[in-house]
């Protein structure tokens, strides 16, 4: 039998501990990246969203076999297999992800955008969110993990560069967010197209990736960063 869950815990940990229970939070539309230092009671009450049914979720959750492959605790792996699984998993999914969907997004706001206008919005806020992530991946592969790998040797990690990076994180997921709303999470109408169904099930698949990416980054990298300077400091 899994464990009772403790309300009084961050979704933050709570992921940490088991990152299945992320899919329940998504369905359940519980910010647990950039809004994982919530409690779960206190995220369910600010969501009017009953405790209970998340609870019975999560537990049902916890009572599904684990995957074949060997679950990682990020918590305590090096930084840098951290670093490594991120770019090699979440980057590299979104560089070929974006502009594929950029394209059906484009195609979708053009054929059904007069009976459906809400996706010229949605094409516009996408747009600007896609060049948003390709320069913070750009920075964060360039300045940040670097710096990152470094760190245990004494080299300077800037506290104002991670402090942009979470600024970064929440405007990523506010544009998300909007998008979300906008699609009515992603609601297919009934005289949509291939084209359009690709579309949404390609922005869900985006949020779920980008919310457990941000979380990687959000609530175990940087923190792991910035104890190990602080760690280094103290010596």
């Amino acid at each position: 039998m899994p464990a009772t869950i403790d309300a009084s815990r961050s979704l933050a940990d709570l992921v940490t501990e088991r990152e299945g229970r992320g899919d329940v939070f998504e369905r359940y539309g519980l910010d647990f990246c950039c809004g994982g230092r919530k409690s779960l009671r206190d995220a369910c009450r600010d969501s009017r969203i009953p405790l209970a049914d998340v609870l019975r979720a999560l537990e049902r959750q916890d009572a599904t076999p684990p995957p074949a492959t060997a679950v990682v605790d990020w918590k305590k792996a090096p930084l840098r297999d951290l670093i490594d699984h991120i770019v090699g998993t979440h980057h590299v999914y979104l560089r070929h992800a974006l502009p594929s969907l950029q394209m059906k997004l484009d195609k979708v706001a053009q054929v059904h955008g007069e009976r459906h206008p809400e996706l010229w919005e949605v094409r516009e806020i996408f747009a600007k969110l896609k060049m948003d992530i390709e320069s913070h991946l750009a920075k964060e592969e360039k300045t940040i993990f670097p710096a990152i790998r470094l760190v245990d040797t004494g080299h300077p990690l800037s506290e104002d560069d991670l402090v942009e990076l979470e600024a970064e994180h929440r405007r990523v997921g506010e544009a998300l967010h909007r998008i979300r709303r906008l699609t009515g999470i992603y609601n297919v109408p009934p005289d949509s197209c291939p084209n359009y169904r690709g579309a949404m099930m390609g922005l869900a698949t985006l949020e779920a990736d980008t919310h457990q990416h941000v979380h990687k980054e959000h609530n175990i990298l940087l923190p792991r960063a910035r104890g190990t300077v602080r760690r280094l400091a103290g010596r």
